[in-house]
């Protein structure tokens, strides 16, 4: 009987552990605003309130995509709209992926 005790501490400490690194990753959706190439910096305004505009370094190894393909940093342009997955808090947010997302027609 004293075994479940056990298993249950283990799970909460592995749960606990799992989710303290999940809470590093984020994700945001915005409209890129200013872009800084030579020190690899972009400002989103994000989409979703408070529409907080956050700056991002570019990680070494992020990734860039637009429709399915690899794109580099200098096809981004102010005015894109993006999904960003990010990590770290505050000044020290790093970008580990940006998504261009398809520009909605004048129609929708």
């Amino acid at each position: 009987m004293r075994l479940i005790p056990s298993i249950a501490a283990l799970a909460a400490t592995l749960l606990t552990g799992s989710l303290a690194l999940a809470g590093n990753a984020h994700e945001l959706r915005g409209e890129i605003t200013r872009i800084d190439p030579s020190a690899r910096t972009l400002v989103v305004k994000e989409t979703a309130a408070p529409r907080q505009e956050v700056q991002l370094k570019l990680e070494s190894a992020a990734q860039i995509v637009a429709s399915g393909k690899p794109e580099a940093f200098a096809d981004l342009k102010t005015g894109d709209q993006v999904r960003v997955s990010t990590t770290g808090t505050g000044a020290a947010r790093e970008a580990t992926r940006i998504e261009v997302l398809p520009a909605k027609s004048a129609h929708s």
